[in-house]
This record gives structure tokens, C-alpha cells and sequence, in this order.
């Protein structure tokens, strides 16, 4: 395998009559591990906790039900869950699916949360690493953000996870307002 990859000779993925070896990575495993871990080191004395487990979206007789496992929780306030998904900036909504929204909306519930960041990886067509949409929980001052960090430059991901961790302050003006800009228009 090492010869292959040294010798620049891989495989590609149209069909053939060679037949060839595949290595094949969990990205969303991959990138779930390297923002928790960045992210531990750039708000670091922080208590950042990666697959926090003991809450549960439902409790009665005696019996809690379908256990909650959030990505990633920074003291207790900020839940982050990480998406190896394309985010598209044309759409109101930029991609993201309902189900991790429902997903974001029961960790707000169980942990408390005063904010909820949905992460995923940025690319070309988007403005910027970091914060790019905002939105509240219908009903409460809970603020649900969309964030990217730029993984093909590592060494930026770390300032980009401290901003987002910021509780928002970059997005937020003085009395307390999104700016236009960082506001969606459209719901879910």
C-alpha cells in the first residue's frame, strides 16, 4: 500500500478489470475528533467535554429513554454537534438538515444550553470560517448558530473554535441584536 501511495499510483473509481485495495476514513469520526480536541486546547481552562453522556430526552416511571450524546459541550452552555456535510450557501436553510436541527433543539433542552453550534467544514463557496448564520430558538433567547472551520488550513481551526466559543460576542452587537448579516432569512 505504502508503494502505491509513494509512487503515486491509486486507484480510481471507475470499473475495471484490475482489481485494487481501498482505504477508507470515518470522516465524520475524523472531523468530530480533531474540533473537540483543537477546541480542548483553545479554550483550555475551560471544562470541554467530547460525547458528554448522563442526560436523556425522556424520564418517567422510573425509566430515562433515548440517551443524549452531544458532540461536544463547553461548560455546561455551549453545545456543539460536528457535521462532515457540505454546507449550501444558496439555500435559506444552507443544506442543513432537519433531523440534526431536531437533534440541536433536545440538547438545548437537556442541557440547558444558551447557545447550540452546529459545525461543518468550510469551503470555497462560503465567506468565511467561523460564525456565518444565526438563528434563535423560537421562543427563547437560546441562539443557534452555523459555523465552519477551515480544515485545509490546520493552524487557522484553532482561533476560528475560540471565536465560535465566544459565546457569540463577534455576531452580536451591543444591545444584544444579531446584525443582519449573521441573521437567516427563511425558517426551518
Amino acid at each position: 500500500m505504502a508503494r502505491l501511495l509513494l509512487g503515486g499510483d491509486w486507484q480510481r473509481t471507475t470499473t475495471g478489470a484490475v482489481e485494487g485495495y481501498a482505504l477508507l476514513f470515518p470522516m465524520n469520526d475524523l472531523f468530530e475528533e480533531f474540533v473537540g480536541l483543537t477546541l480542548r486546547a483553545a479554550v483550555s481552562p475551560q471544562p470541554v467535554y467530547l460525547q458528554h453522556t448522563g442526560r436523556y430526552a425522556l424520564e418517567g416511571q422510573q425509566r430515562r429513554l433515548f440517551a443524549l450524546r452531544p458532540d461536544i459541550v463547553v461548560k455546561g452552555d455551549l453545545v456543539i454537534d460536528t457535521k462532515w456535510k457540505e454546507l449550501k450557501p444558496d439555500e435559506p436553510r444552507l443544506g442543513v438538515e432537519q433531523t440534526d436541527v431536531y437533534q440541536m433543539l433536545a440538547y438545548a433542552r437537556a442541557y440547558e444550553a444558551k447557545r447550540l453550534v452546529l459545525l461543518y467544514p468550510w469551503h470555497e463557496g462560503l465567506a468565511h470560517p467561523g460564525v456565518i448564520r444565526r438563528w434563535r430558538i423560537a421562543g427563547t433567547s437560546t441562539a443557534f448558530d452555523i459555523g465552519t472551520v477551515n480544515v485545509g488550513d490546520p493552524h487557522s481551526v484553532r482561533l476560528t473554535l475560540r471565536e465560535i466559543a465566544g459565546k457569540g460576542h463577534e455576531t452580536t452587537s451591543t444591545n444584544g441584536s444579531v446584525p443582519e448579516s449573521a441573521t437567516a432569512i427563511g425558517a426551518f
